[in-house]
């Protein structure tokens, strides 16, 4: 929500506010999760039920299936999110990290537990505008990982291209600051974020890492920005008045705003039923 709002407060709006989204399914969400689900299963599988990698990879790999569906979804230029392409990246992934003998490994709690997908919610000094309770920031990762005798955050991002510009990608992200900040809440000594990249191309899987520490004071900035900018937004609310961006690099940018429709009518009211549906997004309950 806060990402959205600083690309474009009109689109928080009708986002997370109106609750519209294009009508029809995201490939690039949808194979994303699909993956990520493939992923979670398996380790699982392999570290909380003791199964071998083998019989994990297997169980993995019929979840991944399960989510994906039968949904035949159109493809874009570069990249291949095609079912067959996920499943390629799935095992090409083990291939290059085997379970067992990948350099990190998940956190082991007192209850014998593994840090698998993880999750949290934690409130903060600003209250809803509404409610009067505290907002919460919630976050959910793909898992708090050992790494190096150090805890980390850890998660796998499926991507059509990787390279230096997808490594720069994560250097201030404030995704991953926040993930720390997220962890270290609940007293884990977290102290950055590993990020795999996933490349899904036509003719082949690639596959790159990033770690990046969060120091506490970029933590410590990162808070404070935090919370300025959900100042704006109750400002915002309470005026009812959410600015446009207009802007190319937030209309246009990942094949352009899903909700360009809208900003490009004199009549955005008239789009709505033909070309949206109300989907509302909990990230505390969804999972």
């Amino acid at each position: 929500m806060l990402s959205a709002y600083k690309k474009c407060p009109e689109s928080f709006f009708i986002g997370h506010c109106q609750h519209l989204r294009i009508k029809g399914t995201n490939i690039h969400l949808h194979a994303g999760a699909s993956f990520a689900k493939g992923l979670e299963v398996c380790r699982k599988a392999f570290w909380d039920e003791g199964k071998s990698a083998l019989e994990a990879e297997e169980i993995g790999l019929k979840a991944l299936y399960t989510a994906y569906g039968d949904v035949v979804l159109e493809q874009g230029a570069s990249g291949d999110k095609s079912v067959e392409g996920i499943v390629r990246g799935y095992e090409s992934y083990w291939l290059e990290y085997p379970l067992g003998q990948d350099s990190t490994k998940p956190h082991k709690f007192a209850n014998g537990k593994h840090g698998i997908e993880f999750s949290f919610g934690q409130g903060l000094e600003i209250n809803h505008p509404e409610t009067g309770m505290p907002l919460l920031y919630a976050g959910r990762f793909d898992m708090l990982a050992e790494y190096n005798g150090q805890l980390w955050v850890q998660d796998e991002k499926t991507a059509s291209q990787l390279g230096e510009q997808w490594n720069r990608n994560w250097d201030l992200d404030s995704q991953f600051t926040g993930y720390t900040w997220g962890a270290q809440s609940y007293g884990l000594p977290v102290v950055g974020a590993i990020i795999r990249g996933v490349g899904l191309l036509k003719t082949k899987v690639t596959h790159q890492e990033a770690i990046r520490f969060r120091p506490a004071w970029q933590i410590a900035r990162w808070h404070e920005e935090m919370l300025y900018t959900i100042t704006d937004m109750i400002r915002d609310w309470k005026r009812m008045h959410f600015v446009k961006s207009l802007d190319k690099s937030s209309c246009n940018s990942f094949g352009g705003c899903q909700y360009r429709h809208l900003c490009e009518s004199p009549t955005p009211e008239k789009w709505v039923d033909s070309h949206y549906e109300t989907v509302v997004w909990n990230p505390l309950g969804a999972h």
